[in-house]
């Protein structure tokens, strides 16, 4: 398994991080200007600019963007997406698990913040004929709360769905170690129809696969690494089946495991890939562990 979305590195006990162009540094907590701290928040799904989803609209958009197309979001707008208010006008930067969804030519996608020029690297890579194609990304946002996105060639649909935010911080100690950024995000990635871990994947304690169970189409049965067990009061779950019109839902096993079922569009279980993320929730949260598929 090749993992390559990076972890933060501690610095001492704690570090704080710095946001610029576009994307995050460490700095030592001995010298915190600039920094901000992280929070965590239940993953709420801010953009669909698919047409067909249940989701479509999501973000004031349903369509793909088009070939050398920039579209800009404001993060911190209460009528945006499902996030609500779970994003404050303090935000000066987000984190997400970004997805790309049906390309018609080979492209990457660009997230970056507003206003200020695009930077010569990709967010997301994909092809035509591909399943959707998820990554982690951070962002920091605009003065106004805004991050644009650019599509280079095609026409490719994107999903983003939230899962914490950044804070200029007060120059106390209240950071994240490695540990608690690690435990915030214990396993994300993609599993194919048949059951075969994406080489992105990361937080499984099987590398080579999951448990498919022959005998109920679209149930994978998941085990998390480092002897984590899965709790609905204590995770929520972001399944993004690769199939249209299809939706997923997560629960416990009684083993701990997570246990990913896969609905078609009139309801029925059903085989099919899918990408997923499991987000550890704030202290004090509720939530449910069913996700709408993009």
């Amino acid at each position: 398994m090749t993992l390559t979305r990076s972890r933060w590195a501690a610095v001492g006990a704690a570090v704080a991080v710095t946001l610029g162009a576009g994307g995050i540094g460490l700095v030592s907590a001995t010298n915190p200007d600039n920094a901000v701290a992280f929070v965590p928040i239940s993953p709420c799904r801010l953009a669909d600019t698919r047409p067909a989803s249940g989701d479509s609209g999501l973000g004031g958009r349903d369509t793909p963007l088009g070939a050398g197309e920039t579209f800009t979001l404001n993060a911190r707008t209460d009528n945006v997406g499902q996030c609500g208010t779970l994003i404050p006008d303090e935000a000066t930067g987000i984190s997400m698990n970004a997805t790309s969804v049906n390309p018609t030519a080979p492209t990457f996608v660009t997230i970056w913040p507003a206003g200020v020029t695009r930077p010569l690297a990709s967010s997301l890579n994909a092809l035509p004929g591909e399943p959707p194609t998820p990554n982690a990304v951070t962002t920091q946002l605009s003065a106004t709360g805004e991050f644009s996105v650019y599509n280079l060639a095609g026409t490719v649909d994107v999903v983003f769905d939230i899962n914490g935010y950044y804070v200029d911080h007060d120059h106390d100690d209240r950071y994240y170690t490695e540990d608690e950024i690690d435990a915030s995000t214990p396993a994300f990635g993609f599993i194919d129809e048949d059951g075969t871990v994406g080489e992105n994947t990361t937080g499984l304690a099987d590398e080579d696969g999951v448990v498919v169970d022959l005998g109920f189409p679209g149930v994978y049965t998941l085990t998390l690494a480092g002897e984590v067990a899965f709790d609905p009061a204590l995770h929520n779950v972001i399944v993004t089946p690769a199939c249209v019109g299809f939706t997923g839902s997560a629960a416990a096993g009684a083993a701990g495991e997570l246990v990913i079922t896969i609905f078609d569009e009139l309801g029925a279980e059903a085989d099919c890939a899918f990408s997923f993320t499991v987000v550890a929730l704030p202290v004090g949260t509720t939530t449910t562990t069913v996700a709408p598929a993009p």
